[in-house]
């Protein structure tokens, strides 16, 4: 996989809505991740100060993994660090099912309790992105029956599930 670090969780940018990302996801769950070494831990999005997405927000170690089993731990990580946020993955589709992030970590993200957003087509690629999200809520009176996050409403995801569009 060649990405670099792997997949990192990032801050999500700006002066702090405080969303979490998760990027560099690879193709596939299966597909291998190498170590991460620990870096300082950083608390700025607390106060609403301004964050980079190019600031990785998870700060410990992790052995080399899988993309699946680095996603699960980047849960547990919010769970503990940040136990009222949301975490957003981005995923691309392509025209063949190796490279199609969409079709591979799509049923996986659900798994894990991520709801589909939103979907369009990139116009620089002509690929849909849909944008996933996990609302992490530990502690919470509340539970998700009444969020906005039950499904996306976008035509794809309503034709997806057998619904008629608007």
């Amino acid at each position: 996989m060649p990405m670099g670090e792997g997949m990192l969780l990032v801050f999500h940018g700006g002066l702090c809505c405080g969303i979490k990302t998760v990027y560099n996801m690879g193709y596939k769950p299966e597909d291998s991740h190498k170590e991460l070494k620990a870096v300082p831990r950083d608390d700025r999005d607390k106060n609403g100060f301004d964050t980079s997405s190019k600031d990785r927000f998870f700060h410990l170690e992790a052995p080399k993994e899988t993309g699946k089993e680095r996603l699960q731990r980047y849960i547990e990580y919010m769970k503990k660090y940040r136990p009222q946020n949301i975490l957003e993955v981005c995923l691309a589709s392509s025209y063949s099912k190796d490279y199609n992030q969409i079709h591979n970590w799509g049923p996986v993200l659900e798994e894990f309790g991520f709801k589909c957003v939103t979907k369009a087509t990139n116009s620089n690629s002509s690929n849909t992105v849909a944008i996933y999200h996990l609302v992490i809520d530990e502690g919470s009176p509340d539970d998700d029956e009444d969020d906005d996050y039950d499904s996306c409403d976008c035509d794809d995801c309503r034709a997806e599930r057998g619904e008629a569009p608007w």
